[in-house]
């Protein structure tokens, strides 16, 4: 077979309107046949129509499916696992095994091309009717007023009794069916194993040959598929073999399969990969680990009295602005790490509700010089969750892992990657970019965070835009604090890694749930988790007696609003510089920076793009006047030396 080998392409069909009606279901019954083409499916409609019909054919094409053996494999596994699974929700299991084993009820994947059409063919003896358009057989797309859910617009074409239009789609129909392969009942009806799959059961029959085009764009895919795409890759890839330019999967290989799957799981088990899920008002990690929500649990002020004694450590820190900036940076990062177990169902929460999903970033990033305590806070924070089940990765081993298949094993348990190259970062910015595209809004993403050293330089806006970055200007300054001032502070700081509990963050959860679990509750602070978040943290230390300046409420913007007021110090620093040479025009200014390029990049990077203008180099900005004044809160007027 070969892969995207589709001639046909995009059809264009030519109709006559007759009339137009809401869609009923009613228009699917009535038929003793139905063969459909669905893109995705919600197999509980599929159920439905199962038993509406003495036939039923469905064709599931699917939008993850690539020019891999991995993909194909990795879909067809999850179809099969979620078709059983929904029918025994729905008390059916035992009605799809009878129908799938009589020849009945047929479903069909792809083992080829991605397929976007949604075809219905329905017949009966002396009636045909055709239904093609935009339409999915999912609750949603098929919603009429028997169908108590929330709808969404779609539009179908109907052809009733029409003999050429009939010819037309059952032939589309057959050559799209000729790319599939049939699903069978497995063997073992609670597990799916690679044995069921339909791809490796015709290769028990004869090779199975596929030639891969060079280029391919690759749709986004959702974690759970993403997970067994890394998982069926290895073994797939050591199993076929290469003969004049095209890949040949042979019955004799098969057994490699299996193998490299069992050695896989053998070592993802003896590298002890932890997951952190809900199980009611407690997260639970897969070595047993359990933290319960309490209000007030065992602890919580020893706990409170820990962090806050730590937090005051950092005090002693030097850099830019009073003491107090570097403890409101922590605090901010600690605030959006308590919620970001959640921030994957927040996320899918605001997107259902079209907010943009730049408010739940699932990713932190800490950027400061190597000794302002970055590595310290971040143990001591992941502690206070999850005590010692937190796991700490290098940074070089970033990128070494499918960051996708990292999200889905570990739950809800924060990644955590240290002294991570700034061009690792960046090597990964697509898979951050798409973060929100391949959220399903089912399967849970895990926070990840990223600790390097140095500034944001580096950081296009828009990969930081999608971060929570957190840029500590401080660090411990040899000059003033002598050798056992810095001992005395890394001892206070070990005992506290050491010693705290999870009390607190039992408390914070039990104040956070009731909000994330109450629709009506949550409706005021979905637009600012991390507002949230930060106000739910500062009542729980308050309620164990400490009230620090420190803790105060943080936005999830704050990193767009403090680039924005460094931006416009750095702006109204060179402004006010004696023969600055800005040239002021009626609707832009013309900035020379070439004297100091990197001050120029870093406002390159920084002042909003709908504001920069064509024409901006390397030694020169042009930005949008009105722009730049609301920006820099001035007036700009042409300089004296320049009126002549």
């Amino acid at each position: 077979m070969t892969l995207f080998d589709d001639t046909q392409g995009t059809q264009v069909v030519f109709a006559t309107f007759q009339h137009a009606q809401p869609f009923q279901r009613d228009l699917l019954r009535g038929y003793r046949r139905a063969r459909v083409v669905t893109y995705s499916a919600s197999l509980r409609t599929v159920l439905w129509l199962m038993e509406e019909v003495e036939e039923l054919e469905v064709i599931m094409g699917e939008p993850k499916v690539t020019a891999s053996l991995a993909s194909i494999a990795a879909y067809q596994h999850v179809t099969l696992t979620e078709l059983h699974q929904e029918a025994e929700a729905a008390g059916k299991h035992a009605e799809l095994l009878k129908r799938l084993q009589n020849g009945t009820v047929s479903v069909l994947v792809l083992k080829e091309a991605v397929s976007h059409a949604k075809l219905y063919l329905l017949d009966r003896e002396g009636s045909t009717r055709v239904l093609t358009g935009s339409a999915n057989l999912s609750d949603r797309a098929l919603n009429d007023a028997t169908v108590p859910v929330e709808g969404q617009h779609e539009q179908f074409t109907a052809f009733d009794d029409q003999e050429r239009a009939w010819a037309h789609y059952e032939a589309e129909y057959e050559r799209l069916r000729a790319k599939t392969q049939l699903l069978t009942v497995p063997a073992n009806l609670k597990v799916v194993t690679p044995a069921d799959l339909p791809l490796l059961q015709e290769a028990r029959k004869h090779p199975l040959v596929i030639a891969v085009p060079v280029h391919i764009t690759h749709p986004a895919r959702d974690v759970r598929f993403e997970r067994l795409t890394q998982e069926y890759g290895p073994a797939l890839k050591e199993a076929v073999t290469k003969v004049k330019g095209k890949f040949v999967l042979e019955s004799k290989n098969l057994p490699v399969v299996a193998r490299v799957l069992r050695d896989r799981k053998a070592q993802r088990e003896a590298e002890g990969v932890l997951r952190l899920d809900r199980e009611g008002n407690a997260l639970v990690s897969s070595a047993g680990f359990r933290v319960e929500a309490d209000p007030e649990p065992a602890g919580l002020r020893d706990d409170a009295a820990l962090l806050t004694s730590f937090f005051e450590g950092y005090a002693h820190f030097s850099g830019d602005g009073d003491t107090h900036v570097l403890q409101q940076d922590y605090f901010a990062f600690l605030a959006w790490l308590y919620v970001s177990p959640f921030m994957s169902d927040l996320l899918a929460e605001g997107l259902r509700r079209d907010l943009s999903p730049h408010k739940y970033p699932l990713y932190a990033v800490l950027m400061g010089k190597s000794s302002s305590g970055k590595t310290t806070a971040t143990r001591v924070f992941l502690r206070s969750m999850v005590g010692e089940g937190a796991i700490e990765r290098p940074g070089q081993d970033l990128g070494k892992r499918n960051l996708r298949g990292l999200m889905a094993e570990s739950g809800r348990l924060p990644v955590y990657f240290n002294d991570v190259e700034r061009n690792k970062l960046t090597g990964i910015a697509s898979d951050i970019k798409n973060t929100a595209e391949m959220h399903d809004g089912e399967n849970v993403l895990a926070p990840m965070v990223f600790s390097l050293n140095g500034n944001e330089q580096g950081l296009e806006d828009e990969l930081r835009k999608r971060l929570f970055v957190v840029q500590t200007n401080h660090a411990l300054d040899p000059t003033r604090l002598s050798r056992e001032e810095r001992d005395n502070l890394h001892a206070n700081a070990t005992r506290t890694q050491k010693r705290i509990g999870t009390a607190l963050y039992a408390a914070y959860l039990a104040r956070l749930l009731p909000v994330l679990d109450d629709e009506e509750r949550l409706t005021p602070h979905l637009s600012d988790p991390v507002r949230l978040s930060s106000g739910v943290l500062r009542e729980v230390l308050a309620s164990a007696g400490f009230t620090p300046v420190w803790a105060a409420e943080v936005s999830v913007h704050r990193d767009e609003e403090r680039v924005l007021a460094q931006t416009r110090a750095t702006l109204l620093g060179l402004w006010n510089k004696p023969r600055h040479g800005w040239t002021v025009r009626r609707d832009r200014v013309i900035i020379p920076v070439r004297d100091d390029l990197r001050v120029g990049a870093a406002l390159a990077r920084n002042i909003p793009d709908s504001l920069l203008m064509s024409g901006s180099t390397n030694g020169q900005l042009v930005v949008q006047r009105d722009g730049l004044e609301r920006l820099m809160g001035v007036k700009l007027t042409r300089p004296w030396w320049q009126r002549r």
